[in-house]
C-alpha cells in the first residue's frame, strides 16, 4: 500500500511536531516545575517514524491486574523450586 505525497508530507509534519514538542518540553517544563514524560513522547515519535516508513509498530500496553497476578504466581512457583 503506497501513500500519496500529501500523506507523506503529513507524516513528516507529525514527526517534526513530535520532535519540536519534545524539545520545547525539555527546555521549558523544568522552569514550570514540571517534568516531561519522555517515555511516552519517544513511543509517540517511534510510532510516527514507523508509520512513515511503513514498518509495523507494536506499542506496549499497560499490564492488566489479572495479568500481573498471573505473573506473580509464576514467579513465586519459580522461586519456590530453587
Amino acid at each position: 500500500m503506497t501513500t500519496s505525497d500529501a500523506g507523506k508530507d503529513l507524516m513528516r509534519q507529525r514527526i517534526a511536531q513530535e520532535i519540536e514538542d519534545t524539545t520545547y518540553a525539555y527546555y521549558v517544563y523544568p522552569h514550570m516545575a514540571m517534568v516531561p514524560d519522555y517515555f511516552l513522547r519517544y513511543w509517540d515519535l517511534a510510532e510516527a517514524v514507523c508509520d512513515y516508513f511503513d514498518v509495523p509498530f507494536r506499542k506496549p500496553t499497560l499490564t492488566k491486574p489479572e495479568e500481573l497476578e498471573a505473573l506473580k504466581v509464576t514467579i513465586d512457583k519459580t522461586d519456590n523450586n530453587n
